[in-house]
C-alpha cells in the first residue's frame, strides 16, 4: 500500500500544485520521499537543478570545483520499495537515459519522456543519476494525473503529470567520484589511449596512462589520492615500512561485464612524481633506490612492482570531450566491476624524486611506496633439540632486495598449535621488542631493529615433543634463490624476490594469520598464477612464513661409567684429562662427570668446562659446555656435574669421541676414576682414560655419563 503523508504537508501541496487528485489507498505506505545531492546532505560535488529541486547555486559547496566534462553519466529510473535497509530500489523501469553535456550552462542534461515508461500511479519511483554502477545522486518522485513538475522545486514531495516530459539537469564536479579526497573520474573506450593526472598536494602529481587496447568497450573509472580509510587499509595489508602518498583506482562500470584484463604489452602505468624527499630519510640513502610501488588488491594480496620511468616523459595529450564518442555507446545496463588486471604501476627514479613500478596485475587497488623485503633465519639452528621447558632465543632477519637490513618492518610470531604442521606440543613466546598491533591474541608482532632483526624467547613445552613456531609478515617474502628466477629487467642485475619458477609470477593470498608452512607454486589451488611472464616483476608473495622447529626432550642416559669410589686425578694447569666413548644415541646433549672436592674448594663455587673432540685427544673440537659447581663443598665430597651442550652435538653412533676436561687445581677439584676388570665395576668397555700427556691409561676409565634425548 502507498504511504499517506502527513495531512498538513498534503494539504499544502494540494493548494500549491493541483485542483484534484486520483483516488488513492487510505492506508499509510512505507516509502518516504528523498533527495540526495549536495544541497540536501548528499554528495557535495553533485547538484540537481530545477524543475526537480530549488536552484542550488547559493549552496556553499556549489561550484567549488570545475564541471567534470570527461564522464558519461546516465539516468536510471527504478521502482521504490522497502527492504531491511529502508526505502530502496526494488526494480529498474525502462531503458537507461544517456545524458548530454551543455557546456554553456555547465550542466549534464536529459529529458525523461515519461509516456514511454510503464509507470503505476500507486507506486513511487526514484530518478538515479549514475556513473556506471555507482549512484551519484537521486530524486524520489510520484506520478499523478494533472500535476505540474514545476512544484517539485518548492516541495519535498515531487509529483509529476504522468505522460509529460521531465527535464533532468545536474551538475557533476570533478571530485564527485571521491568527495572526501582528490580524484579524477573519466569515461572512455578501451580502444583509445587514456590519461589521468591528479595533484596529491600543490604542484605534486600522480599520473596514470592506459594504452589503447584491442577491445571496443566503454569504461568509467576513478583515479586519485587515497582517503583516510584507504590509507588505513594499506597499513593493515603490509608489514613493510611505507613512504609517500597513496593512490587508488576504482572501476565504476563496464559495458559488457569486462573482467579488466589488459593485453600483454599494453599494460597501464601509474607514477608518483615530484616526491618531496627523494631518499625519504633512509639510512643508507641508497636504499631509497630500492623503494617499489606496491599494489594492494581487493582480495588481500600485495605485489611489489618493477621500476619504470614515466614522470620525466610526462603524459600524452588528453583526448577532447570523450562524451561525444562515449554517450552514444551507453547501453541499457552496466555491470558492477569486481577486479581488473593487469595495470602496470610505474614511475622513474629521476631528479626531483619520482618512484614507481610496472607489471601490476589488476585495477581496483591502492598503490603506495614500500621498501620491499624478505625474511630469513638469523643465526638460529633449525631444527633444534633442547630439554623440555627450556627457553631458546629465536631470531629472524628482514632484508631488502639487495641484502641490506630493513628497519621498522613488522615480524609476526605465532606458536603452532598441535596438530598443525606436525607439532605435537606447544610452548609459549615472550619478547621485550617494540611491538606492533597483533592480529590475534596469541601473536607477538615485533618491529625489526636497525639490523633488521626480530627476536623472541621461545619456551618449549614441559612435555617432550615437536614444537613449531612461525615468523612472517604481510607482504614480506620468504627466502629464495635469485639464481632460479627470471624476472629481472634485461641488462640489470636480478632484484627478483618472488616466484620459484621461471614461467610464472605468483601472488599468495593473505588468509588469516594462523601459522602455516610456506607453499610451493603448484601446491595450492588458491594461488593466483599468471603465465604471461614476459612483463616480469619483483613479485613478493605474501602468506609465506619461516617455520622454526624444536624437539623438546628429557635427557636420556647413553654411555655410563659411574662406579662408587675410586681415585681422583688432575693435571697441572693448563693440562687436561681425557675419556673416550662410543655413543649409541645422537645427538650428544650433555655429559655428567663425578668429581672430588679438594680442601681449597672456594665457598662461592667454581666454573667447570668440558670439550668434545673427535676420535682422539687431539681430534677436532666439536663443542664446549660450562657448568657452575656451587660451594661450599666439604673436602672429599663427590659432586655430579652436568654440562649441557647448546646446541646439542650431532654424533655418529658407533664412532669414537673424546671428553676433554681442562683440569682445575687438584686442591679444588679432581676427576674420579675407576680401575678394575670390565663387567665387575671396572673400566668402561666403549673407551679408555687418557692422562695429562694424552697417552691412554690401561685398565682405567674416568667416571662419566653421556646423555641424548628421549625419543631421538
Amino acid at each position: 500500500m502507498r504511504r499517506i503523508a502527513p495531512v498538513l504537508l498534503i494539504a499544502s501541496f494540494l493548494v500549491a500544485c493541483k485542483d484534484s487528485e486520483p483516488t488513492r489507498p487510505s492506508e499509510p505506505g512505507p516509502v518516504s520521499f528523498d533527495i540526495s545531492d549536495g544541497a540536501h546532505g548528499g554528495n557535495p560535488e553533485f547538484f540537481f537543478f530545477p524543475p526537480l529541486v530549488p536552484n542550488p547555486k547559493r549552496n556553499p559547496d556549489f561550484g567549488d570545483n570545475p564541471l567534470n566534462t570527461r564522464i558519461a553519466p546516465f539516468v536510471r529510473i527504478c521502482e521504490l520499495g522497502v527492504t531491511g535497509l529502508g526505502p530502496t530500489c526494488v526494480a529498474d523501469v525502462g531503458p537507461d537515459l544517456p545524458m548530454g553535456l551543455d557546456l554553456r550552462k555547465e550542466q549534464w542534461r536529459v529529458n525523461w519522456r515519461t509516456r514511454r515508461f510503464e509507470l503505476d500511479y500507486d507506486k513511487y519511483y526514484r530518478i538515479q543519476v549514475m556513473l556506471g554502477s555507482w549512484v551519484v545522486g537521486y530524486r524520489d518522485v510520484d506520478p499523478v494525473s494533472g500535476d505540474s513538475p514545476g512544484a517539485c522545486k518548492d516541495e519535498v514531495f515531487c509529483k509529476f503529470d504522468y505522460g509529460n516530459t521531465i527535464p533532468i539537469n545536474v551538475r557533476i564536479e570533478v571530485f564527485a567520484g571521491c568527495p572526501d579526497t582528490r580524484c579524477q573520474t573519466k569515461s572512455f573506450n578501451l580502444d583509445e589511449e587514456t590519461d589521468f593526472e591528479v595533484e596529491y598536494s600543490e604542484g605534486r602529481r600522480i599520473l596514470l596512462n592506459i594504452p589503447d587496447q584491442d577491445d571496443d568497450q566503454d569504461v568509467t573509472m576513478s583515479f586519485g589520492v587515497c582517503n583516510e580509510a584507504q590509507e588505513e587499509r594499506v597499513d593493515d595489508l603490509i608489514d613493510l615500512p611505507t613512504f609517500g602518498p597513496c593512490a587508488f583506482t576504482n572501476i565504476l562500470n563496464t559495458e559488457q561485464e569486462w573482467d579488466g584484463v589488459l593485453e600483454p604489452g599494453k599494460t597501464a602505468t601509474v607514477s608518483f612524481c615530484d616526491l618531496p624527499h627523494p631518499d625519504f630519510g633512509l639510512d643508507p640513502p641508497q636504499q631509497a633506490d630500492l623503494l617499489r610501488v606496491h599494489a594492494f588488491h581487493d582480495d588481500g594480496t600485495v605485489e611489489s612492482l618493477r621500476e619504470k620511468e614515466l614522470c620525466s616523459e610526462g603524459l600524452g595529450s588528453l583526448p577532447t570531450n570523450p562524451f561525444l564518442k562515449f554517450a552514444s555507446r551507453v547501453r541499457d545496463q552496466f555491470s558492477s566491476w569486481i577486479g581488473v588486471r593487469p595495470l602496470m604501476a610505474s614511475a622513474a627514479v629521476v631528479q626531483g624524486g619520482a618512484r614507481g613500478g610496472d607489471s601490476l596485475r589488476r585495477l581496483g587497488t591502492e598503490f603506495k611506496l614500500a621498501l620491499g623485503g624478505k625474511i630469513d633465519f638469523y643465526d638460529t639452528p633449525n631444527p633444534r633439540t633442547a630439554p623440555v621447558g627450556s627457553s631458546l632465543t629465536t631470531a629472524a632477519r628482514v632484508t631488502d632486495l639487495e641484502g641490506n637490513p630493513v628497519e621498522n618492518a613488522t615480524v609476526r610470531w605465532n606458536v603452532v598449535q598441535p596438530p598443525a604442521e606436525g607439532a605435537t606440543v606447544a610452548g609459549s613466546i615472550t619478547s621485550s621488542c617494540t611491538q606492533d598491533t597483533p592480529s590475534n591474541p596469541d601473536e607477538i608482532a615485533c618491529f625489526t631493529d636497525e639490523f633488521g632483526t626480530s627476536e623472541v624467547s621461545w619456551t618449549l613445552a614441559i612435555d617432550p615433543g615437536v614444537n613449531k613456531l612461525t615468523a612472517g609478515g604481510r607482504g614480506i617474502a620468504d627466502p629464495r634463490d635469485d639464481q632460479d628466477l627470471a624476472c629481472s629487467i634485461e641488462g640489470e642485475p636480478s632484484r627478483c624476490n618472488g616466484p620459484r619458477e621461471n614461467t610464472a609470477d605468483v601472488t599468495y593470498e593473505f588468509g588469516s594469520f594462523d601459522p602455516f608452512t610456506p607453499i610451493a607454486v603448484d601446491d595450492s589451488p588458491d594461488d593466483t598464477v599468471d603465465v604471461e611472464a614476459e612483463e616480469g616483476a619483483d613479485t613478493i608473495p605474501d602468506g609465506t612464513r619461516l617455520l622454526f622447529t624444536a624437539i623438546g626432550s628429557s635427557l636420556a642416559p647413553d654411555q655410563v661409567n659411574d662406579p662408587v669410589g675410586g681415585p681422583s686425578s688432575w693435571c697441572p694447569e693448563p693440562g687436561s684429562l681425557y675419556q673416550s666413548f662410543t655413543p649409541s644415541l645422537s645427538p650428544l646433549a650433555a655429559v655428567e662427570l663425578r668429581m672430588r672436592a679438594g680442601g681449597s674448594f672456594p665457598s662461592e663455587g667454581v666454573d667447570m668446562t668440558v670439550k668434545i673432540r673427535g676420535d682422539i685427544p687431539t681430534g677436532t673440537d666439536l663443542g664446549i659446555a660450562t657448568a657452575f659447581v656451587p660451594g661450599p663443598q666439604t673436602t672429599g665430597a663427590q659432586p655430579l656435574v652436568l654440562l649441557e651442550f647448546s646446541p646439542a652435538i650431532a654424533v655418529t653412533t658407533g664412532s669414537t669421541y673424546v671428553i676433554e676436561w681442562p683440569s682445575l687445581d687438584g686442591s679444588v677439584l679432581g676427576w674420579i676414576g675407576a680401575d678394575g676388570v670390565a663387567g665387575s665395576g671396572g673400566p668402561y668397555d666403549g673407551g679408555t682414560a687418557f692422562g695429562c700427556s694424552k697417552n691412554p691409561i690401561a685398565d682405567r676409565d674416568w667416571n662419566f655419563t653421556t646423555f641424548s634425548y628421549w625419543g631421538e
